[in-house]
This record gives C-alpha cells, structure tokens and sequence, in this order.
C-alpha cells in the first residue's frame, strides 16, 4: 500500500505537481501510523461520508469512542440502523485487535483479551503501567513488562515517521525553489547506472538501519531508501 502510493508520489514529482504530491503525503504517513494510535473514524473500513460525518457530529472521532460506547449507543447516531451499528462495531474491533497483534508475542487470543481490559491500542500499552497491564488476565508481571517495552519500542517507529516526512517535504521544497534536477528526477532521466543506484539505497539502507541513529534521522534516510526503490 505504502509503495504504490509513494509510487505516485514520485510520479506527481516528477510532473512538478507539488499541490497532488502533498495530499500523497498525507496518505503515505496515514498508512505507516496505522498500527500506533487509535484511528480515527473516517478510517474505519466500508463506512461512506455521510455515516462518518454524522459519527463525527455525534461526538465520535476514534475508533476507541465507537468500541467505548458500544452498540447501543452506536445505533442512537443519526441515519446508522442497528445493522449498521453492529457492522461497524465489529470492523473496529477488527481493528483494534490487529493493531495490537503487531506487537511480539501477542497473537490474536492476547489481543482480544488485552482489547476487553481497556487497551485500545499501542500507544495505550505503551503510557501504561505495569500494575495496569499485569492486570489482565494471563499476563503478570513479567508479560506485562515484555509488552510495554515491546509497544514503546514500536512507537519509536512515530519519530521515524517524522523523519519520513520531513524527507518527503523536503522533496517538495525543491520543487517550490525550481530546483529541477532533485536526486528522484536525476533517477527517472537515467542519470544514475544500476550499480550507482544500487550504492545509493544501500547507503541509506544502512543509516536507516543504524539502531545508534537518532529515531528521526533513520526515518529520513527510510525514506529516501523506500523512494528510489520505487523509481530505480
């Protein structure tokens, strides 16, 4: 998903569309934070504009709110019947529990207990306790302690994706300063030979990977990695 839209967005740089390019970005990072923070409700699969605008107007921005709240209340929004209330609860469970399976360790059995005592996603193991997490059924201490820093290892990956998009913007930036030959377009016009191109992403591979490197920096250099493979 992430690569044919950062596919696209090398194409609208390319055509010098920096207005196309910057929604793109938007989506890129949208893509990438998915699995850290509870998504929002314009985010949850199968459900139009009108049904996400009246879940708006009616106080629900997550889709933490939505599983919070529970059915019922759910089948109180304006224009959603309570089919609609189901299947939209159940998409968010769906969710929220595939979020959580990312972590180490935890499966779907895990995530769905973990879900059922109030943990709604990474970035909520991640602030929390081990007093409140050891709390959860057929965890303890010591699983608590294996999740929590397996969740705030994973939300190293937000300041990455700061760098991610610093890199993408600064791609943009050349464009406003009429900079034509920035190092994508040099890729598409054949400027580089394969092995030329080949030394370029191991090199960024290799900062990227750099686990001693700022969170950020890697981020960027992930970046650039990511968008000559898509082009080269």
């Amino acid at each position: 998903m992430v690569n044919s839209v950062l596919k696209e967005f090398a194409e609208r740089v390319e055509d010098n569309d920096p207005e196309k390019a910057s929604e793109l970005i938007d989506e890129i990072l949208r893509e990438k934070k998915k699995n850290l923070e509870s998504r929002k409700v314009e985010e949850i699969p199968k459900v139009g504009r009108k049904k996400v605008n009246e879940l708006k107007s009616s106080g629900y921005s997550s889709i933490k709110d939505i599983v919070e709240g529970g059915i019922e209340e759910l089948s109180k929004v304006p224009k959603i019947v309570e089919k609609d209330a189901e299947n939209i609860y159940k998409s968010c469970i769906e969710e929220i529990e595939e979020s959580l399976s990312c972590l180490p360790g935890v499966g779907p059995d895990k995530a769905e207990n973990i879900r059922e005592n109030g943990f709604y996603s990474v970035k909520d193991l991640a602030n929390a306790s081990i007093e409140e997490v050891k709390k959860i059924p057929n965890i303890g201490e010591k699983g608590a302690q294996k999740i929590i820093n397996s969740a705030k290892d994973h939300m190293k990956e937000e300041m990455r994706i700061d760098g991610y998009r610093r890199a993408l913007q600064g791609i943009l930036a050349t464009l406003d300063s009429d900079r034509v030959l920035t190092l994508p377009r040099k890729i598409s016009e054949g400027k580089y030979s394969k092995e030329e191109l080949e030394t370029i992403k191991k090199e960024m591979e290799t900062r990227a990977s750099h686990k001693f490197r700022p969170e950020e920096e890697r981020g960027f250099n992930e970046a650039w990695r990511d968008l000559i493979e898509v082009i080269s």
